[in-house]
């Protein structure tokens, strides 16, 4: 039917990540770009029946290599939210949760987040609650170089850090992050348990305000 290209124009690998559908049918896409040798994140927004695309936005505060990991978007007004890991010189890998509004492709806020390790993290998976507020799910690495899991919520509208479950347990991490329809989120990853030799399967449930109202832990022969 059409074929939309994102292009920086250099010679450097371009790629989409990940794509949303508004309620009228309008595509919100997000991209890594490497324009000038380094890579950053292009969102577009296209029109659904012939791909042209009706606003470009590029967004990097890091160094070299930021990209998209999710995005969810507000399927009425089409504003994305975006779960991006952003290098930075110093401090490896941030979490960057961005909003760029669905109208003109402007961004909105931009709020990030740097382990006390000044080392690798990653959010994962983003979601939107039934408040209309977003909860993100990865990973972060603790002081002790082991990484752990993390989940934080943020205000829609202003990008504020309304809550954050950041626990010391060693060596576990979320992929995946989804809402129920009262505000609850359950995110779901894996553990290596006490012995570190074998993975788990992990899957946790948080209430509205950031509380844990039941955990999971799936142990098989092996990795799960």
């Amino acid at each position: 039917a059409w074929t939309a290209l994102i292009d920086s124009g250099a010679s450097n690998s371009d790629t989409t990540r990940v794509i949303r559908r508004m309620n009228n049918g309008d595509l919100i896409a997000a991209s890594q770009v490497s324009p000038g040798g380094a890579a950053t994140i292009r969102v577009t927004r296209h029109n659904p029946s012939t791909g042209a695309v009706l606003w470009t936005t590029d967004i990097s505060p890091g160094d070299t290599s930021d990209d998209t990991n999710d995005m969810v978007i507000d399927p009425a007004t089409g504003d994305a939210y975006l779960a991006s890991r952003i290098s930075i010189t110093g401090q490896q890998l941030n979490w960057y949760i961005w909003k760029v509004r669905g109208s003109d492709g402007a961004t909105q806020w931009a709020t990030p987040f740097n382990g006390s390790a000044n080392a690798n993290d990653d959010p994962r998976s983003i979601c939107m609650t039934s408040d209309g507020n977003v909860v993100v799910a990865g990973q972060y690495t603790l002081a002790s170089g082991a990484y752990t899991t993390r989940v934080a919520k943020y205000n829609a509208s202003t990008g504020a850090q309304m809550w954050a479950f950041e626990p010391t347990t060693e060596w576990q991490t979320f992929n995946q992050v989804v809402a129920d329809g009262s505000g609850n989120a359950i995110a779901a990853g894996n553990n290596a348990g006490a012995s570190l030799s074998t993975e788990n399967a992990y899957i946790v449930k948080f209430n509205a305000s950031g509380g844990v109202v039941w955990s999971q832990t799936v142990n098989g022969v092996n990795n799960d």
